[in-house]
């Protein structure tokens, strides 16, 4: 789960839809402004009412903070840059700091109020250094686009340049709007992961999350009814449907590996789609979701987006209220959003308590592998204990624990309490990229 704990990943999601170019840009511009002069209340105000997920000037303030403490003093935009992808517009405001550039990403409603936000590395400084296992030469990159429900999905496939019958790796992100290369700081863990297994002779999808690309349309396209399997799911079933498309690549050999969250679901996914060749859970909660939430608020000293402008004494206490709602035999579809965590509706979480992963990881008819990072603070080995205990009588289950890996298998990145290392550049090792090759390799399709 990935919420304020990584300060230039600050995601609040929520959605609409905007329109002309000049108007937006100097309200995005107008925005920046009212934070570097603290003038928090301004740009909450700027915001729509109508949202979901509404934050308020306090969450306003401690996004700031959190981005100028590890990014330095705000130095002035760079540049604004309006785009447009899929019938969703959006304006990027580069922002130079002291230590790096960051870039805010702002979609906005039909009357012009801010409806989503994000920071991330600016995409003018990330000149990519792939690991030193990488070989270049044995594969090629292709842009792609597939159709999950009513949305396209833009992804990137790498195909090895040799062989036929390739085997295919889809990658599956975890929570919060993730590009195709599941991007944090200046790390890159898919990119690592796709230029890996493909100097092995392993072909990868890798895609840009639908709350990614779309979070102008989501809100108003599925209203209060969305859920996981909007989230996570159907662009994962949607991905590997188109993968059995490609040429070069084997049908029978088509393998999940989600990550996070994603790795949370892969044996929802693996179960709706019994023709995968096997799935990979990087980092996967085995517990409820609403404990990994709780826990991370606990540990790391950190607590979510809340709804309304309310006095509340103790936040946390509200999350521990919240988290209790979503355990209530009494919740429904009636429940509030503002009553739950993360304000999300009350079908997120129904669906989720009719969710068992451990149950659903024993009846998966492929094999499993399971991936940890000994010093993730996110999804911790307590989650790595659970899975274990829970299949130790699974046969085709796999384990294996990495002691100095976080949670996004960046050798010597994470690990720190207050995650502060999550700014150091670092790449996925070559050991966890080996382990997957040689799982893949070992287990073709087959059902045990």
């Amino acid at each position: 789960m990935k919420f304020s704990v990584i300060f230039f990943l600050f995601i609040l999601p929520v959605y609409g839809f905007a329109q002309e170019d000049e108007q937006r840009e100097a309200l995005a511009n107008q925005f920046i402004e009212y934070l570097d002069k603290k003038e928090f209340n301004k740009a909450f105000d700027i915001f729509d009412s109508n949202i979901v997920l509404l934050p308020n000037a306090v969450i306003l303030e401690r996004m700031w903070d959190g981005i100028l403490l590890h990014s330095g003093h705000f130095q002035g935009t760079y540049k604004t840059t309006p785009i447009s992808l899929a019938g969703n517009s959006f304006v990027i405001v580069t922002c130079n700091f002291e230590k790096t550039s960051l870039d805010f990403k702002a979609s906005f409603s039909p009357d012009f109020k801010i409806n989503n936000i994000v920071f991330l590395p600016s995409k003018r400084e990330e000149d990519y250094n792939p690991p030193d296992y990488v070989k270049r030469r044995k594969f090629r990159e292709k842009e792609i686009y597939f159709k999950a429900g009513d949305f396209l999905i833009p992804g990137t496939l790498t195909l090895p340049k040799c062989g036929r019958k390739l085997p295919l790796v889809v990658l599956v992100h975890g929570s919060g709007p993730m590009d195709r290369d599941n991007s944090v700081g200046p790390n890159k863990m898919f990119k690592d992961i796709a230029w890996g297994l493909s100097s092995k002779k392993i072909a990868v999808i890798r895609y840009d999350k639908r709350t990614y690309l779309y979070a102008a349309k989501i809100s108003e396209y599925y209203g209060n009814r969305f859920t996981i399997n909007e989230e996570i799911v159907a662009d994962a079933l949607a991905a590997a449907t188109f993968g059995k498309t490609i040429k070069k690549i084997n049908p029978e050999r088509i393998y999940i590996a989600g990550h996070g969250l994603g790795g949370t679901v892969a044996p929802r996914i693996a179960g709706m789609r019994p023709d995968l060749a096997g799935i990979i859970v990087m980092a996967g909660c085995a517990r409820p979701y609403e404990d990994l939430i709780l826990e991370q608020v606990r540990s790391l000293g950190r607590l979510p987006a809340v709804n309304g402008v309310d006095s509340e004494p103790i936040p946390f206490q509200r999350l521990e209220r919240q988290v209790a709602m979503v355990k209530n035999p009494l919740l429904n579809v009636e429940t509030p959003s503002s009553e739950l965590p993360l304000n999300l509706s009350p079908y997120y979480w129904l669906d989720l308590n009719n969710y068992n992963q451990i149950a659903s990881a024993r009846n998966v008819k492929v094999p499993i592998l399971f991936l940890q990072g000994e010093k993730d603070k996110q999804v911790t080995v307590n989650d790595f204990k659970i899975w274990s205990d829970g299949l130790k009588k699974v046969k085709q289950a796999h384990f294996k624990l990495y002691n100095n890996l976080g949670h996004y298998f960046i050798e010597g990145s994470e690990g720190q309490e207050n995650l502060n290392e999550y700014t150091n550049p670092g790449s996925v090792p070559l050991n966890v990229v080996i382990d997957m090759v040689r799982w893949i390799k070992k287990n073709p399709k087959k059902h045990l």
